[in-house]
């Protein structure tokens, strides 16, 4: 018991308080979300297997809310800064970021995880220091708007799937407002085994995130 409680000590010393940070950014002029080369040998993308989500009766528990810092670009960011445009409404629970890949954010938009590509998938990794129930996220389809010949067009992503841990992917609406922005899609996950590690994964391309909710 001794050994497993050292082990994690450096964790527990990592972990960073739910707290609002600003930081730098950098503007790119090509399509968010795929920047530099791709290795496809380390990213593989597996079969979907999808599913409508778990029926889950939220009122059971408490929540850790994640909103996110919409004020600056960002593409491909580290988990190390990951953090800083994280908002959280529970400044009492503490987390820490193990994996970011294909994360970054869309000036005035949201948050996206993913990228430009049907070879590889995104994904977000959080460690809490409480066991997680249950995730709710609230999610787009990615899309941007093109001007060609004076008219403006709304491109969207398509087969955009969102799973939590070792879920089945539920897939985003492709339902669609009066200007063309996709609607949002809420994805409800259990999550078994009394895990305080949740994995957020998109794929084949990009979704929004505009919130995630963690219960315990």
């Amino acid at each position: 018991m001794k050994k497993l409680f050292l082990l994690f000590v450096p964790v527990l010393f990592s972990l960073v308080a739910c707290d609002e940070i600003t930081f730098g950014y950098n503007e790119n002029a090509h399509s968010a979300g795929i920047e530099g080369s791709i290795n496809n040998s380390q990213f593989q993308v597996g079969d979907y297997s999808y599913f409508s989500g778990d029926q889950i009766n939220f009122i059971d528990y408490k929540s850790i809310k994640f909103s996110f810092d919409v004020s600056k670009s960002d593409s491909n960011i580290s988990k190390e800064n990951l953090a800083s445009i994280i908002q959280c409404d529970d400044s009492s629970s503490e987390y820490v970021i193990q994996d970011a890949m294909y994360v970054g954010v869309k000036k005035d938009t949201s948050l996206f995880i993913g990228a430009d590509s049907n070879y590889v998938d995104g994904r977000l990794s959080i460690l809490f220091d409480k066991v997680i129930k249950a995730v709710e996220i609230k999610a787009r389809r990615y899309y941007s708007v093109s001007t060609a010949w004076n008219e403006e067009n709304v491109i969207v992503d398509s087969n955009v799937a969102i799973a939590v841990n070792d879920s089945k992917y539920i897939k985003l609406t492709n339902d669609k407002d009066t200007n063309g922005i996709p609607n949002i899609t809420e994805c409800c996950y259990l999550v078994p085994n009394n895990r305080n590690e949740i994995t957020i994964k998109v794929g084949s391309k990009r979704a929004f995130i505009e919130e995630i909710v963690f219960y315990y």
